[in-house]
């Protein structure tokens, strides 16, 4: 009889375990901020979508430069950066940078800058930061 006692114990228990961890799963804990914190992909969709609301119907396509953006951990910003074509008056291709601060996720920063008058020879990068 009492090892009979003893395993409905133990399946209480384990049930009890397993019904926590869903309930944790399922409801945020008030002292657990973890929407504090953007990650690299939300900050690159963002861009994305900051990027096309304000160049509208006038960029043609836009392509995420994966080798350039990045996460720059001094500043605590994402990098985001995209080669963009962009039809109005003329088509030209464009380099925008895009900064997400990691903690808040808030937009920082959205600059283009017209790839035609770019110096290839510079130490500088596109936006006149030195090469790293």
């Amino acid at each position: 009889m009492k090892t009979k006692y003893q395993q409905i114990w133990i399946v209480v228990f384990a049930c009890l375990v397993i019904a926590l961890y869903v309930v944790s799963k399922l409801v945020p804990l008030p002292w657990a901020n973890s929407s504090s914190n953007t990650g690299f992909d939300d900050a690159v969709v963002l861009c994305e979508k900051e990027a096309r609301t304000r160049l509208g119907s006038n960029l043609g396509c836009i392509k995420f430069d994966k080798s350039s953006s990045r996460y720059d951990r001094p500043t605590e910003k994402h990098r985001i950066f995209f080669n963009a074509q962009i039809n109005a008056p003329r088509v030209a291709d464009f380099y925008i940078l895009c900064a997400v601060d990691a903690k808040s996720g808030k937009l920082l920063q959205l600059d283009a800058i017209d790839q035609s008058g770019i110096d290839k020879n510079s130490k500088e990068n596109k936006f006149g930061w030195p090469a790293r």
